[in-house]
């Protein structure tokens, strides 16, 4: 009994650090059954958990029609779902989150449904902010490229190369080519020099589907310069 009490403690905190939690459904009873962590998301202080015909409340608009019709097929043709939709907890904090379900067969009729359901509001978060700054750097390519009627823009590289350090990793810093990275066009780097003993590269970055003329580019761009060296035997 102290091991499950132990086990049941550990499930708990891994669900608390990853903002999931566990639900049942009983459809004969209609009795609900939800973890502590689902509780917590939730913000729910006790008392028992919303039933099947009930929990839909904490959703509204096309996420409550989307989840509401998930929920059907499972207990309907027994098919499983796993839907990301916006809720809000018993307080009025909005959220988004992944509900999974699955849906307890017997004798050909669903008698049982269960699942997972997780806060992802910081994900989402994070997903908007990666799409926004796309969305600007794209924007700011496109203006500079357009605006003198470019085949391509040249970026030098912000600094010189580092040395490796296998105890604190790369010193790292954002250059020539995160523009490129972040907007998600096309680049290529070439060699253009050396300061001093430590060599310099040039980044070439074009619009979409735009590899085959970069590689053009580049290539000329070798050609022009021969700063490419052989490395030190």
């Amino acid at each position: 009994e102290d091991a499950l009490r132990e086990q049941e403690a550990i499930l708990n905190e891994v669900g608390m650090i990853a903002r999931i939690g566990g639900w049942k459904h009983d459809l004969t009873t209609g009795k609900a059954t939800w973890t502590r962590t689902l509780y917590d998301i939730i913000e729910v202080e006790s008392g028992p958990p919303p039933g099947v015909d009930e929990h839909l409340s904490y959703y509204s608009g096309e996420d409550r029609r989307v989840l509401e019709e998930a929920y059907g097929r499972a207990v309907e043709q027994g098919e499983p779902f796993d839907i990301e939709v916006q809720a809000r907890s018993v307080k009025g904090r909005p959220m988004w989150c992944r509900v999974i379900g699955r849906p307890v067969m017997r004798d050909g009729r669903c008698v049982e449904m269960q699942g997972t359901f997780q806060e992802i509001t910081e994900r989402k978060q994070v997903e908007t902010a990666l799409r926004e700054s796309k969305r600007i750097m794209r924007s700011a390519l496109d203006d500079a490229l357009d605006a003198g009627d470019l085949d391509a823009l040249i970026a030098p590289t912000d600094g010189p190369a580092w040395m490796i350090d296998h105890i604190n990793g790369d010193n790292f810093s954002v250059g020539s080519s995160s523009y490129a990275a972040v907007s998600g066009y096309p680049s290529i780097t070439v060699p253009a020099g050396f300061a001093s003993t430590v060599p310099l590269g040039i980044s070439f970055i074009g619009e979409p589907f735009s590899e085959q003329a970069l590689i053009e580019i580049a290539y000329a761009f070798e050609q022009a310069t021969q700063a490419r060296r052989p490395p030190p035997e």
